[in-house]
């Protein structure tokens, strides 16, 4: 979950943010990692201790409605591959000085290879595993905060170096901001390890996005090549998109970051609801009530966030 989530939306947006604001987006660093705690803890341990993936519960909180947040899942994930992919070329443009099309064409023939993704393929993966039950509940609460504290200190090591290069007096402008951050501190070396890293980042990412919508679109009585299939498939109509679109990466990047984050809502709130309504699919096992509370007040600012990456979309668009 950690190595996926760190991926090139991750970076760019930490750089660009930086340019933009300085010292300040340190505080848009630390809540962040309070709100994703608070969400992960409780999704995790719900779906962990349940033995059943995000939409086979909601499936049955109310029949069709798993397959509603699965739809809106999927179509999430083909929008993040977008820019996962355009990531990758603008890691391959860095590092190679190959066209970012190009770039995110490769990038897609070596992110087919293995899958994982942000809180519902942690947890999804953690189904798969077999840690599941009353018994694994430490297990499962103390992974999902070890991965969003590593990807906390990742991006605060990211925005410091961004933040170190900006206050030193060099100038960013154009659109790969962090790239030039990177060049500034230490030249062509620097541009050239920032396109390894931001490869390697989108490669995660790719695969992340794709497993988690293909975990939402399959059940366990699915056959092997039926998921690879769709696996694939997750794969190459976001890098065929990227490659026709001719839209700038960066934007593709936060514009991906905004649309994905409107699925959070719908789909915690089937999760909320089993752990105040429906204990009974949690095997016996009683969700602390006190970290169903804190998830409901998180829940209610992801409906306001979310009302926001609508009007961002729409500023930038406009």
């Amino acid at each position: 979950m950690a190595t996926s989530a760190i991926g090139p939306g991750f970076i760019t947006q930490t750089a660009n943010f930086t340019v933009q604001l300085g010292a300040a987006v340190a505080f848009a660093i630390v809540i962040p990692i309070v709100v994703d705690i608070a969400v992960q803890l409780n999704a995790w341990r719900i779906i962990g201790v349940s033995g059943l993936k995000a939409h086979e519960l909601g499936n049955r909180v109310l029949p069709g409605l798993g397959w509603f947040i699965a739809a809106l899942v999927a179509t999430g994930g083909l929008v993040l591959n977008i820019g996962n992919t355009a990531g990758g070329g603008l890691g391959l443009d860095a590092l190679l000085a190959l066209d970012p099309t190009w770039g995110g064409i490769i990038t897609t023939l070596v992110g087919g290879t293995v899958g994982g993704y942000i809180t519902y393929a942690g947890a999804h993966r953690i189904v798969d595993a077999g840690i599941t039950g009353v018994e694994s509940v430490k297990q499962i609460s103390r992974s999902s905060v070890m991965s969003i504290v590593l990807t906390g200190v990742m991006r605060f090591l990211l925005f410091l170096a961004i933040l170190g290069v900006v206050a030193g007096g060099a100038r960013r402008t154009g659109e790969n901001l962090a790239a030039q951050a990177f060049r500034s501190a230490a030249g062509e070396v620097g541009l050239r390890l920032f396109g390894v890293i931001l490869w390697a980042a989108s490669i995660s990412s790719v695969i992340g996005s794709a497993y988690t919508s293909v975990s939402f679109l399959t059940t366990s009585w699915t056959k092997p090549r039926t998921r690879n299939l769709r696996t694939v498939a997750f794969i190459l109509v976001p890098a065929t998109v990227f490659a026709l679109l001719g839209q700038a990466p960066s934007t593709l990047l936060v514009v991906a970051g905004a649309v994905n984050g409107l699925i959070l809502p719908l789909g915690f709130a089937v999760l909320l609801w089993v752990a105040w309504r429906r204990r009974d699919l949690l095997g016996g096992c009683e969700h602390p009530t006190w970290l169903a509370l804190i998830g409901t007040v998180v829940w209610l600012l992801t409906i306001f966030l979310g009302y926001q990456s609508l009007s961002g979309i729409a500023a930038l668009w406009a």
